[in-house]
């Protein structure tokens, strides 16, 4: 490398900057920080797991997930499982009137003439 040479300082200057955010080499990524750094849920993770280029750890009946980072970005270039699902908050129940209801179940069918519960 020629230190005289401009593009020669420059490569010396950006390779690094540029490795460094690409993250860690060989570090590999689990189905959470996929699903943050995609800004897609778990869930759609683990639905398109052998699309992204999942790694089973171990042999039992539900081994870890790992991602290779650069293999997650290539399939999401590719168009992988069409467009993933956002996260979305749930909106509360209201009544007619507008006001929030508290997320309860229905009781259960009371009897008119005993009182006891109807089974």
């Amino acid at each position: 490398m020629n230190h005289d040479d401009p593009l020669d300082r420059l490569a010396s200057t950006l390779v690094p900057r540029i490795a460094a955010s690409l993250g860690q080499p060989g570090r590999l990524l689990n189905a959470a920080e996929v699903a943050e750094r995609c800004g897609v849920t778990r869930g759609w993770v683990y639905d398109h797991a052998g699309e992204l280029g999942a790694l089973r750890l171990g042999g039992g009946p539900r081994p870890r997930l790992r991602f290779d980072p650069g293999l997650v970005d290539e399939a999401l270039r590719a168009g992988v499982g069409g467009q993933p699902r956002r996260r979305r908050a749930r909106r509360a129940k209201t009544s007619q009137t507008g006001v929030e209801l508290l997320p309860i179940g229905l009781p259960a069918r009371v009897s008119s003439s005993h009182g006891n519960r109807q089974r």
